[in-house]
Formats: structure tokens, sequence, C-alpha cells
């Protein structure tokens, strides 16, 4: 531990929760990373067997809770910056990472996140987004505001359809309102 600089607090395997996971799995990572360049550069104490990866886990935890449950869901956190900010407790709200208030967060409601693309309920995501952009928006002059057209599509078998379609940076329109009017026979 003292060669790769891996903090002793970290092995202490009574303490648990995500976010305590989330620093052993860096730590982990970090671990990794050292011994590889202390290696490839020569300088491994002779004395010292090199630890195998198994090893290494087990400084931090078991490796059955290792690969069940810790490795896999935290290697895709790293592709959503709010929940890595979150883990490390850089100033994100609950309800702004997970959508979503508990008192506490596991490796089962990380998967449901993941699954589900960042969110543990869908349309509280949707609420919180819209607030988000909707306050961003309101620094704005009103005609600061581009992209805003109105398609009409007259599709077949007598039914139209009205929709406002707002432009958005992914180049995808979002349906504001729908209206179907109904011919009578």
């Amino acid at each position: 531990m003292d060669i790769l600089g891996i903090d002793p607090e970290l092995s202490d395997r009574s303490k648990t929760g995500l976010k305590w996971c989330y620093e052993k799995y860096k730590a982990y990572n970090a671990a990794v990373q050292t011994m590889d360049q202390l290696l490839k550069q020569g300088q491994w104490p002779s004395v010292v067997k090199k630890p195998n990866l198994t090893e290494l886990v087990e400084i931090f935890m078991s490796k059955s809770y290792w690969h069940s449950y810790v490795v896999k869901p935290l290697a895709l956190v790293a592709s959503y910056p709010q929940m890595v900010a979150w883990l490390e407790d850089g100033g994100h709200s609950d309800f702004e990472v997970w959508h979503l208030q508990k008192s506490e967060y596991g490796f089962k409601e990380l998967k449901e996140w993941l699954r589900n693309e960042g969110t543990l309920d869908k349309s509280a995501k949707g609420r919180f987004e819209k607030s988000e952009k909707d306050k961003r928006k309101r620094g704005k002059g009103k005609g600061k505001e581009k992209g805003k057209e109105t398609q009409v599509d007259e599709g077949g078998k007598g039914k139209g359809k009205e929709k406002g379609v707002e432009g958005d940076d992914s180049g995808k329109g979002k349906a504001k309102a729908s209206t179907r009017i109904h011919k009578r026979k």
C-alpha cells in the first residue's frame, strides 16, 4: 500500500456506500497505473512481490463484491460527468443527478440509473431539464430565440396534424403541441 500510495483508510471494509466504493474504485485504478509505471521504469522494489490484480482488489474489498457490483457500473459512470461530480461531492444535488430524492443510493439504483440513461425517474428528468432550459432562456431578449418554426403535416386519410417544432442543438425537433383535426363521415 505504501509503494502504490494507497490511503490506508480505503482498505477499511466496514465502510460501504456508493461514494465510498467509487473512492476505492478510483484508488484501485490509480494503484494499477502506478504499479505499471514503476515496473516499466524498473523501480519496483525487488524485495517486494508484485501483487496480481486480484490481490490489489482485495486491498479494498472482496473480489466477488468487486466483480458483482462495483467494476462494471462504475466504469460506465465515466461518460456521465454529472454523476462523476456527484460521486466526488462536486456540488450537484441528488435531484439534479438522480431526478429522484432518496435518503441513500446504492448499486441497485446506479444500475437502474444507467439503464434509464441517466435518471431514476424519466418524467422528473424531463421536467427538470425543461425548467433548466427555461431558466437559461429567461436571460435572453425577445429577438434572440432562434430556430422556431411551425410545420403542418397533412398526412393521408383526411387527417391533418399541426405541430409547433422548436429547433435544438442536436438538430432534432421536439413537438411542443399536437392537434388532430377529424372529419365527420
